[in-house]
């Protein structure tokens, strides 16, 4: 599932992650920028500026699980590399190895 973000911007912060009564809401990319004066004399505002992608909390539920599974590979993963780095090197200690 993928999440589909779309840009908002408020005079405040957002939380990355919100859960309301029904909807969940993801934010990323945040950036704070200066918004010009629309008026002679007025000071120019300064605004928060990110993307964001509202989901049901089934749809959030969802996702998380999806984005935990992929984690959980990539952890693997790295468990299997790092094996097969301890071995060869150990093999290399030992001297039983033609490299």
């Amino acid at each position: 599932m993928d999440l589909v973000y779309t840009t908002h911007e408020s005079a405040v912060k957002q939380a990355e992650l919100e859960v309301g009564v029904t909807t969940v809401y993801f934010r990323r990319n945040f950036q704070q920028v200066e918004r010009p004066a629309r008026m002679d004399g007025e000071e120019p505002e300064l605004i928060w500026t990110y993307e964001e992608a509202a989901v049901t909390k089934d749809q959030a539920l969802q996702y998380l699980t999806e984005q935990n599974s992929k984690l959980a590979k990539a952890e693997a993963d790295n468990d299997a590399i790092a094996v097969d780095h301890e071995y060869r090197l150990t093999m290399l200690e030992l001297g039983l190895t033609d490299i």
